[in-house]
C-alpha cells in the first residue's frame, strides 16, 4: 500500500518494489475470473410424433451453435505474476530481467484451453512513460517468434485487457509521470520526475 501510495502521488526521486509486493498488488486489484464453461442442458425424452419435430429444431439449434463455436475467440487473464531474477538466457547487455506470466483462458471453437502467457524483458523509455520491451515470450510452451514487433504486439494485446479493467486508468495516470523504470537486483526501481 506504501509504495501504492507513491506511484500515485507522483513525488520525485526512486523507490525499489519488490516482486513479492508487485505480485500482491496484482492478486488485489485485477480480480478477472475464467467464466465456468457452460453446461448443456440434458435433453428431455419426447413423444415420437413430437420427437422428429425436436429432433429436427435440435439439429437447427446445435448447427447455430457451431457457428457461433466458430466465430467465438475469446482471452480471460487472471491476475499477473511478476518475477525479478538473473536471466542467463537473457541478452548480455541486461544483467537483470523482468517477467511478466499471466494464466488465462482461451476460448477457440467453444472449448476453453487453460495456459500460461510468459514475457521476459526490460523496461524502455516511452510516450507514455516506461514500456516494457519483451526479448523472449510464450504463449504455453510454444515461442512467440521474435519477429521485429510481433512478441510486443502479442504483449500489448494482453496488457489492453488490463488496460480496460476499472482500476487501471488511474495507475496508466501515475506511470505516465514516471521518469523511468529499470529492473535491478532486488526489484523494480521506479523514479519520479
Amino acid at each position: 500500500m506504501a509504495r501504492e501510495e507513491q506511484l500515485l502521488s507522483a513525488q520525485p526521486g526512486s523507490f525499489t518494489v519488490a516482486d513479492t509486493e508487485l505480485n500482491a498488488w496484482s492478486a488485489s486489484v485485477f480480480k478477472f475470473a475464467a467464466p465456468p464453461p457452460k453446461p448443456k442442458a440434458p435433453a428431455a425424452p419426447a413423444t415420437t410424433a413430437a420427437s422428429t419435430a425436436s429432433k429436427a429444431d435440435q439439429v437447427k439449434a446445435d448447427a447455430q451453435e457451431a457457428e457461433a463455436d466458430l466465430k467465438s475467440f475469446g482471452m480471460t487473464p487472471a491476475s499477473p505474476n511478476f518475477h525479478v531474477f538473473h536471466d542467463p538466457t537473457g541478452p548480455a547487455s541486461v544483467p537483470f530481467s523482468f517477467q511478466v506470466a499471466v494464466p488465462m483462458t482461451i476460448t477457440l471453437l467453444g472449448v476453453d484451453i487453460p495456459t500460461v502467457y510468459q514475457a521476459r524483458g526490460v523496461f524502455v523509455a516511452g510516450a507514455q512513460g516506461p514500456q516494457f520491451q519483451p526479448y523472449s515470450s510464450y504463449l504455453g510452451s510454444a515461442r512467440i517468434p521474435a519477429a521485429p514487433g510481433f512478441a510486443k504486439m502479442m504483449f500489448d494485446s494482453i496488457a489492453a485487457k488490463f488496460a480496460a479493467s476499472d482500476p487501471a486508468k488511474k495507475y496508466a495516470d501515475a506511470w505516465a509521470k514516471l521518469a523511468s523504470a529499470t529492473v535491478q537486483d532486488g526489484g523494480l526501481v521506479l523514479v519520479g520526475k
